[in-house]
């Protein structure tokens, strides 16, 4: 295993690496900065964008055109001109504040959790087809990581407090949620379970900030690796390059009183893995909305 990090750019709070396969380049965001950052590792060029709320992902839709999704719901962006139009706003359970981490289906559905600042589960998880928001499930504190199996109909999800990963049954056909069970116990690990992946074997690569680590599960929820990134405060991963060979990691600066080190902020791309990931699905194209997820 190599790690290197790239550039000095470094974000308050990075996450939401997405890498686009059309342009070979990688988006990831900084929520606290409020800003939506692009990579070509061709260039080395790192480009900036700010959003008008804290932004969680990205991904591009099937027509081309962007999808992101901010604190409080899901826009459409333009790259040309850093233009954020609104789609589809969320309603909110009481005591959920915004949505924390979000990621596309297999059949281009936007999945995004919620986060709350209070003591209490409830934060939810939605889901955004382009036209609308369902609420699939709710009683989580801070949703994180959502990711599929392969073949789409295991979908997994960490809530970062009680550091649990689930794992649900998922419909393909109505992107319907069910049979939530616990994955993996990941207060085991050290540190809290973050941001997500999976690779072509459909094992789940997991961030742990606070130990940066990155835990590799089985699909059966049994660790098959750890690995120690030496950035303490990790925060998602995503592969990424021509071959989807190298998993690109994101970090952030803790808040936390004697808590930060001066690896973590930036953005980091680790090599000669042996493995795969799995290109990430293209968005469906978001319908002209009212901006409350009604055409």
């Amino acid at each position: 295993m190599h790690i290197r990090r790239l550039s000095t750019v470094r974000a308050q709070l990075g996450e939401g690496p997405y890498w686009d396969t059309r342009d070979q380049a990688l988006f990831f965001v900084d929520i606290l900065g409020s800003k939506l950052w692009r990579y070509d590792p061709a260039t080395e060029v790192f480009q900036s964008w700010d959003t008008p709320a804290q932004p969680s992902a990205i991904s591009r839709a099937a027509d081309d055109r962007f999808v992101a999704v901010l604190a409080d719901g899901f826009y459409e962006f333009s790259p040309d001109d850093g233009r954020f139009d609104v789609l589809a706003k969320v309603d909110f359970e009481p005591g959920e504040v915004q949505l924390n981490d979000a990621k596309v289906d297999r059949q281009g559905r936007f999945v995004a959790g919620g986060t709350t600042k209070r003591q209490g589960t409830t934060a939810a998880l939605y889901s955004f087809d382009g036209a609308r928001v369902t609420k699939l499930d709710t009683g989580y504190t801070i949703c994180n990581g959502p990711c599929w199996s392969p073949d789409g109909t295991t979908f997994y999800i960490s809530d970062t407090i009680p550091n649990v990963i689930y794992a649900y049954d998922y419909d393909c056909e109505t992107g319907g949620v069910s049979n939530r069970r616990v994955h993996s116990d990941a207060s085991l690990v050290g540190g809290f379970a973050d941001g997500a992946t999976v690779d072509t074997d459909g094992r789940m690569w997991q961030a742990f900030c606070g130990e940066g680590k990155i835990l590799v599960l089985n699909p059966d929820g049994s660790t098959h690796r750890v690995l120690s990134t030496g950035v303490q405060w990790v925060s998602s991963v995503q592969f990424g390059g021509p071959e989807l060979d190298k998993l690109y990691v994101t970090s952030f600066v803790s808040a936390r009183p004697g808590g930060d080190d001066d690896n973590s902020g930036y953005l980091y791309v680790i090599e000669d893995l042996g493995v795969k990931g799995i290109a990430e699905p293209l968005a469906r194209p978001p319908r002209v909305l009212t901006g409350r997820g009604e055409e």
